[in-house]
């Protein structure tokens, strides 16, 4: 009896062991920008462009190294966005310095560097879209020009084409929060044109916290339950494992919020769940990639500072335990871990180049 309590005790201290909190992971080490289109495959992660240039930076996760590649043949660009499926990321939007507006499309091989000019949106070009992977099929949608728009448009990986679907039911609007789940596209908040949901009546700014989905395969959209807490504009997003999850921003007031919110969706329930807020200010128009469990939190602009500052600092936050060291023998094994992530070590102060921890 006394040894199945032991090894109970063991099995309930590696669970709760997993707190899920954030870390100082690292340092950019270039000059930072607002609005970064950032992606990543299973190892490799990118920055691209952000504050009207048109650099591009690659993040390699086993050497824990950073490398400036060739630039961004598009020019330089600012408030534009990207998404990736495997190898291959798809960006452009956005506009230059000379307020130049693009709807122009991209495709990026991440493994090979290659860049290769896709055909442009038969639509008007725009800021901040809300850019979605759902059903295996881009959507890209909202954003500003010279007005906000709510208009929403397929594109067809296989066959290159195009093709305008059914608008946003809600308030025109740019800079919303959007993730992808399966064949689903989830858009909302942001900043609009007029009053709406969650807008604060002691401004004029027009802020939501509206939220919708979209069904890929049927075409069609659905209201969802309001964001439970305050508007929202500017922040940064993703999917991972069947949720979806908001990160940092603006408030109601397009100020900083008062910390860099972290929330969780939960699309079978309909429910926001707020998670550990990452370090540091609320941050504008970050950027986010994933690698393996973990999500990595970088860049933007911090308006907490005056003059207004562009942070260097790399939090990671592990969303699940699933990844780590899989091999029995080495000394960080994890036992609940079921995907190999490198970080594998044999002797106690890691010295294997090769490892995360190294």
């Amino acid at each position: 009896m006394r040894i199945f309590l032991v090894v109970l005790t063991i099995i309930f201290s590696l669970f709760s062991s997993y707190s899920q909190n954030w870390t100082n992971h690292d340092v950019f080490p270039y000059n930072g920008v607002h609005h970064p289109i950032t992606f990543s495959n299973d190892s490799l992660a990118f920055v691209v462009a952000g504050s009207y240039t048109n650099n591009v930076y690659k993040y390699n996760k086993l050497t824990n190294l950073w490398t400036q590649l060739d630039d961004f043949p598009g020019g330089n660009r600012g408030y534009a966005y990207g998404v990736s499926i495997d190898n291959k990321a798809y960006l452009g939007f956005g506009s230059d310095e000379f307020g130049n507006f693009y709807n122009d499309l991209w495709e990026y091989d991440m493994i090979n560097d290659i860049w290769v000019q896709l055909s442009s949106l038969p639509g008007p070009g725009r800021n901040h879209p809300a850019m979605v992977v759902a059903g295996n099929k881009i959507f890209m949608g909202c954003g500003s020009n010279s007005s906000n728009l709510n208009d929403w448009w397929e594109y067809d990986i296989v066959n290159n084409i195009w093709s305008q679907k059914q608008d946003l039911p809600g308030n025109t609007r740019h800079h919303p929060f959007y993730f992808g789940i399966g064949d689903f596209a989830y858009v909302g908040f942001g900043h609009g044109s007029s009053p709406g949901p969650g807008t604060n009546p002691s401004n004029s700014l027009n802020i939501f916290n509206d939220f919708y989905k979209y069904d890929a395969v049927n075409g069609f959209w659905t209201q969802l339950s309001n964001f439970p807490s305050e508007a929202r504009v500017a922040g940064t997003q993703f999917s991972y494992n069947g949720k979806g999850y908001i990160l940092s921003g603006d408030g109601d007031d397009h100020t900083p919020l008062d910390n860099g919110e972290f929330w969780e969706y939960e699309p079978n329930l309909d429910l926001w769940t707020q998670l550990n807020p990452h370090p540091g200010d609320a941050i504008w128009a970050p950027g986010n990639f994933i690698l393996g469990c973990d999500v990595y939190f970088l860049l933007g602009q911090n308006n907490n500072t005056t003059p207004s500052s562009f942070p260097n600092a790399i939090y990671k936050y592990s969303l699940s335990n699933d990844c780590g060291c899989t091999d029995s023998l080495a000394i960080n094994y994890s036992p609940l871990a079921n995907t190999d992530d490198g970080s594998c070590c044999y002797i106690s102060g890691c010295t294997d180049p090769t490892a995360v921890n190294y």
